[in-house]
């Protein structure tokens, strides 16, 4: 796949995999993992998600710019 394929989505706004809103798989599955408010956890993203704030809305930091 060449890079002007994605170049020209971005400029008609037509990025996929841009998020609304939060996971539902990570808010139905995460208290399963049994985490400390405050234990650090890594996860993998793409594209823009609300997904972090709710993190951060569980007691987990969040570090800003990454």
């Amino acid at each position: 796949m060449k890079a002007t394929f994605w170049h020209e989505r971005w400029e008609r706004a037509e990025i996929g995999f841009h998020k609304q809103a939060i996971d539902i798989h990570l808010q139905q599955y995460w208290k399963r993992l049994e985490l400390q408010a405050a234990q650090r956890v890594f996860v993998p993203l793409c594209g823009k998600s609300l997904d972090m704030l709710w993190l951060a809305g569980e007691g987990h930091p969040v570090p800003a710019g990454l």
